[in-house]
Order: C-alpha cells, then structure tokens, then sequence
C-alpha cells in the first residue's frame, strides 16, 4: 500500500520533475521530447501497479525456447541497450532462436527507443521490407512481358510480406 501511495505521489509531480525522475531510471531525456512523453508519463498515474510489476517480470523470465524456434518468418528485433524493461539481451536471445531474423541494438537508446532513435528505426525497417520486397520484384523484371497474372502475383507477395511484418493496410 505505501508503494502504491509512493508510485501515484510521484506520478502526480510536475512534469519537469517526472521527466527528471524518469531520465534518471528509464528514459535518454537528451534524446526525448517532454511533449512526445508526457501522455505516457500521465499515464502511469493510473497503471494497475501489480499488473505492471508483474508484466515486466513475465519480460524479464518469460521462455523463449520452443516458440521461438518454430518461427520461420524473417524478424527483425530492435533493442536499446539501456532498455531496462525489456533488455536487449532478452532480444538477443529470441534473435538467436529465430533462423531467418536480424537485431538491431542501439546501445544510448532507452526503452523509449521510437521517440530516441526515430530515423535510425525507419531507416533499418525500410531495409529490411525493400530486402524482402527486392526478390519479389527481381521475380517480376525476370519475366519476358507484365501480364495481369504475374502482377497480381507481386502484389500477392508483396501483401504477404507486409503482414507477416505486422504492418497495417487496407486489404482489397
């Protein structure tokens, strides 16, 4: 009970002090814009605090072993490696047990790494889907002419790839 008095006291400082606080335990606050972080740190005022303790230790000690192996996609893992939520080493692992995967470790960036190293995460997913999409479309200029068969054909793997990357488009 006093450490959840604690959490939500601290939760209700000025946004200044908590972003201090944070750039001290979990956030590169050279690297954060106050007004970019702020929803998150309003937030935490009113995170359910043994599901969050608990869900970072599930990060911490979750197996990885036999789900992972079973993997075949290519993945791509990014990590920071001053994350101490979820550890690049926890990343390192899992891109270990994945066959077709590639890791990424940016050892200044802090568990908020997409506001920290935003170009450097666009640039290396642009990489990695132009890397996949590139053997599609070295398929497709392979061929004598463009028929609506082999473009469709593209477009169907080019789809696949897409959502086997988990990212969102609309299906037609």
């Amino acid at each position: 009970k006093a450490f959840l008095t604690a959490w939500r006291w601290i939760h209700g400082l000025p946004i200044d002090l908590r972003l201090f606080i944070a750039s001290k335990t979990f956030l590169n606050e050279e690297k954060t814009v106050k007004e970019d972080i702020q929803p998150f740190l309003d937030s935490m005022k009113h995170q359910d605090l043994n599901l969050l303790i608990h869900f970072i230790m599930d990060v911490q000690n979750h197996p990885l072993s036999k789900p992972l192996e079973s993997i075949s996609l290519p993945s791509l893992f990014i990590a920071g490696g001053k994350d101490l939520f979820a550890p690049a080493r926890r990343s390192e692992e899992m891109h270990s047990k994945i066959k077709n995967s590639e890791i990424l470790v940016i050892q200044e960036a802090s568990h908020n790494i997409v506001q920290e190293e935003a170009e450097v995460l666009a640039g290396k997913m642009f990489d990695f889907l132009a890397n996949k999409f590139s053997d599609v479309f070295t398929r497709l200029t392979g061929q004598h002419a463009l028929t609506e068969k082999n473009i469709d054909e593209t477009l169907t793997k080019v789809k696949e790839s897409l959502l086997e990357a988990d990212v969102p488009f609309e299906v037609v």
